[in-house]
């Protein structure tokens, strides 16, 4: 229950809240999820905060993504970049728990040192792979969460628009119109009718100077 608290506070929450144009919060999510698969931990969220802008992506969507690669999930998430650049740069790959281990040095580095120390500290025989993984990983995530994500908020934008027109039906709606019946709208040019001018029965009117 604490890690979907945790889940729904850092990640759903945001997402469902953001405000924008579809196509903002689609770019937010694309550029989210590249920076989350990408070995920037240290510097994803000054790298959103310094992109969205140009790109007008949503910043909330994406540092809600970001939020993915947290320390529950970063060392897996770098294996995987690594496993991969092996696979592609046809190299042995060493094993998960060999490389565990390095990569936790790496985060403690992170506290320490800067950004670019802490990556040299990997060596290039691990920083290669992970650098050739992690690129691939990200630019092929990216593309389904800015799909996913567009089509998603274009659905809840055709949502809300069908509700405020269905509130100005039954705002605009006649007091004793039965429930479902539409306000009636003036045909243009139709004629309209006006009150009857009744004949005045005030004697005064009549009587002669």
């Amino acid at each position: 229950m604490k890690l979907w608290a945790a889940v729904r506070r850092n990640l759903v929450d945001p997402i469902l809240r953001a405000q924008g144009t579809p196509t903002s919060l689609a770019r937010g999510a694309a550029l989210g999820t590249w920076l989350t698969f990408t070995p920037t931990v240290g510097i994803q969220m000054f790298l959103a905060a310094l992109v969205a802008l140009p790109l007008r992506a949503n910043l909330p969507v994406a540092l809600a993504l970001i939020w993915l690669s947290n320390p529950l999930t970063i060392i897996p998430l770098y294996y995987a970049y690594y496993w991969v650049g092996t696979l592609l740069l046809a190299l042995p790959a060493r094993s998960y728990r060999e490389l565990a281990q390095t990569f936790a040095s790496l985060f403690r580095s992170l506290e320490k040192g800067g950004f670019l120390e802490s990556l040299r500290s990997l060596g290039s025989e691990v920083l290669w792979p992970v650098i050739v993984g992690s690129l691939v990983i990200a630019t092929v995530c990216t593309f389904p969460a800015y799909r996913i994500t567009l089509w998603l908020a274009l659905r809840r934008q055709a949502r809300v628009i069908r509700e405020a027109a269905a509130a100005l039906s039954v705002e605009a709606r006649p007091v004793n119109a039965a429930p479902g019946t539409a306000a009636p709208v003036p045909t243009p040019g139709a004629a309209v009718d006006e009150p009857a001018v009744q004949p005045s029965t005030d004697s005064r009117e009549h009587a002669p100077p």
